[in-house]
């Protein structure tokens, strides 16, 4: 016969397994109802930036031209407040610029997945000095192509303002053209733009002449900040 002592309960240890059972179970609740284990604030990583702070345009910035920047200056020298100035010049000197209805997918006429080289995207722009400027479809290394994919600038306005001034800077065959979002309250740079462009009418990358005679025209227009993409809201000015 078996002693009657084998089936006495045993408290302490039915305790400790269902409280063990009980852990378990609660922890999985936990995890499936968060879908990620929960981390000391030690080892949590930092959170990334929202898609939010990524498009948002800094308060009070406008767009100009580095020779509308000088005037704006010198009038803020002589009085005017910033705002005041930036409304003077805008009103006085700035021409208007004629935008395409036309987006920006339609100005890329696509012959097997890639546009035509020579193609000009728009109507050629005419810069301070009377130049014809065209901006040409081009490839990953020239052109609207390079533009918006290396650079992320998809703003074809943004383009034809930096052309209402003579070149702020001639390298060779290569003329610069610069731009600045500044700040209205007190006109401090936050972004400076550039546009360059080759007036010559020789493809180097394709070996050939421009078939319409023209200049190259628009080489890249970038934002001078070390980084090859400018921020998003850069579009939305």
């Amino acid at each position: 016969m078996i002693p009657r002592s084998r089936f006495r309960p045993q408290p302490h240890r039915s305790l400790s397994r269902v409280t063990r059972r009980l852990t378990v179970a609660l922890a999985c609740v936990a995890f499936a109802s968060t879908g990620a284990v929960t981390t000391t604030p030690s080892s949590a990583a930092p959170a990334p930036a929202t898609h939010a702070h990524a498009l948002a345009r800094p308060a009070g910035s406008v767009f100009l031209t580095a020779r509308d920047l000088h005037a704006v200056r010198r009038l803020h020298a002589r009085g005017l407040s910033p705002a005041a100035a930036i409304a003077q010049i805008r009103r006085h000197r700035s021409p208007a610029v004629k935008v395409s209805t036309r987006s920006v997918a339609s100005m890329v006429p696509m012959h097997g997945g890639l546009c035509s080289y020579w193609t000009p995207q728009w109507a050629p722009d005419v810069d301070g000095s009377g130049r014809l400027i065209p901006t040409r479809c081009g490839d990953t290394t020239f052109g609207w192509t390079k533009i918006m994919l290396k650079h992320g600038v998809t703003n074809m306005t943004l383009v034809q303002r930096l052309y209402q001034q003579q070149p702020t800077k001639v390298v060779g065959s290569q003329l610069e053209y610069d731009g600045f979002v500044v700040q209205s309250s007190d006109l401090s740079i936050v972004l400076p733009v550039r546009a360059v462009v080759e007036t010559s009418g020789y493809s180097l990358r394709r070996g050939e002449s421009s078939p319409d005679g023209m200049i190259l025209g628009t080489n890249t227009v970038y934002c001078v900040t070390g980084a090859p993409l400018c921020p998003v809201w850069i579009n939305l000015l």
